[in-house]
C-alpha cells in the first residue's frame, strides 16, 4: 500500500512539473563560411540566461570555415537538421533547437518579444 501511495504521489508531482515548463523552437541558418544567422532578433529575446547556451557561433569557439563542419557541430550540439535552402546546389542548412522553458523564463521572453514589436 505504502509502494502505491508513493508511486501515486510521485506520478503527480511529475505532472504538475511537466506542466510548469514551456517548449519553444528556435532556428538558425548555416551558410557559406561557417556563417550562423538566427531567425528573428533571438539576441535580444532571449533571458540572457540561455544566450550564452543557444547562441553559439562554431567560427569563433572553434575556428570552423566549412558549413559541413560547422553543422556537425551545431548537430553536436543539441540542434537537428531541418533543410537546406538554395537555388541551384545547397547554400544553406536550417537548423532547430527544443528549448524547455519554466514558468518564469517563458514569462520574460514573451515579455521581451513584446516589446521588440513596440519599438
Amino acid at each position: 500500500m505504502k509502494r502505491l501511495l508513493f508511486s501515486l504521489v510521485l506520478f503527480v508531482l511529475s505532472v504538475s512539473l511537466k506542466a510548469q515548463t514551456r517548449k519553444i523552437y528556435i532556428y538558425c541558418s548555416v551558410t557559406a563560411g561557417a556563417r550562423i544567422k538566427y531567425f528573428t532578433n533571438l539576441e535580444k529575446a532571449l533571458p540572457d540566461s540561455l544566450k550564452a547556451a543557444l547562441l553559439i557561433d562554431p567560427r569563433k569557439e572553434t575556428g570552423l570555415k566549412d558549413s559541413y563542419d560547422a553543422v556537425l557541430y551545431m548537430l553536436a550540439m543539441g540542434w537537428r537538421w531541418t533543410g537546406n535552402f538554395g537555388n541551384i546546389g545547397v547554400d544553406g542548412y536550417t537548423l532547430e533547437r527544443e528549448v524547455l522553458l519554466d514558468e518564469p523564463t517563458w514569462e520574460l521572453y514573451i515579455q521581451r518579444i513584446k516589446a521588440l514589436e513596440t519599438k
